[in-house]
């Protein structure tokens, strides 16, 4: 993350070598997803989300280096973390979101595309009021719900790692199984050649209110257990950026 871009959340993909010369300049180092390599931040992902959750498939571990002086602008996640400072201190601000509730993607003062449409007033460009502020030092903990606004500032060389767990919502766990269980019938493959008639043309009408109908069976026949994502369904990743 690129101290020249303060303001925005922008990344650039580096290799080891390239850590120091960026720490130095002043860049934000974000390493994602360490418990993929180290087994101690696997342990401790698997244990955390496991309790929390009730599957380990849905926690992620990223560790932090940030220089003094610096940090990362006001935005929101789409899960929830837990942040460990492990050196340094750093300054945490946060505040409730009242614009995005239960936000599911990650977003600044520029809304994703995604966001957008469900978003609620004016964005803010600024911490709303009450916010709260805490300095953390080497050993503290920091737990922070899913869509809290929320910006950080090193004011020493920190290093911190955070436990993200993205569960996914009602929304996402019935259209990832529709979807599979649709794509299993042979009829809900069929093109939709002349779906865009449908205001003038009968016939594709009929097609969808036969199509409604088995539909509505479906939906219907869902049960909790259908839509564990276990059963073949693709975790979403816990990507932070501090």
């Amino acid at each position: 993350m690129l101290p020249a871009r303060s303001q925005e959340h922008n990344e650039i993909k580096i290799g080891p070598g390239d850590i120091i010369p960026l720490l130095d300049a002043g860049a934000t180092i974000a390493c994602n997803s360490i418990q993929r390599w180290h087994p101690a931040a696997r342990r401790w992902t698997e244990l955390l989300a496991h309790s929390l959750t009730g599957t380990t498939e849905f926690g992620a571990c990223n560790a932090y280096l940030s220089p003094a002086g610096r940090g990362v602008p006001m935005h929101f996640d789409d899960h929830e973390i837990i942040v460990v400072q492990l050196a340094g201190k750093k300054t945490w601000t946060f505040a409730p979101n009242t614009q995005v509730v239960n936000p599911t993607a990650n977003s600044g003062r520029i809304l994703s595309a995604e966001v957008q449409p469900y978003a609620v007033g004016e964005i803010l460009q600024e911490m709303p009021a009450p916010r709260t502020r805490v300095s953390m030092s080497p050993g503290s903990v920091l737990f922070l719900p899913r869509g809290y606004w929320h910006e950080t500032d090193a004011e020493e060389l920190s290093i911190s790692i955070t436990f993200g767990f993205r569960t996914p919502c009602w929304a996402e766990l019935i259209a990832d199984h529709l979807r599979q269980q649709l794509l299993l019938d042979p009829c809900w493959r069929e093109p939709a050649w002349d779906f865009h008639k449908s205001s003038s043309d009968g016939a594709v009408e009929k097609q969808w209110q036969a199509r409604l109908t088995e539909l509505e069976k479906i939906v219907r026949g869902i049960s909790v257990s259908d839509l564990d994502r276990k059963q073949g369904l693709r975790p979403h990743s816990a990507r932070k950026r501090h």
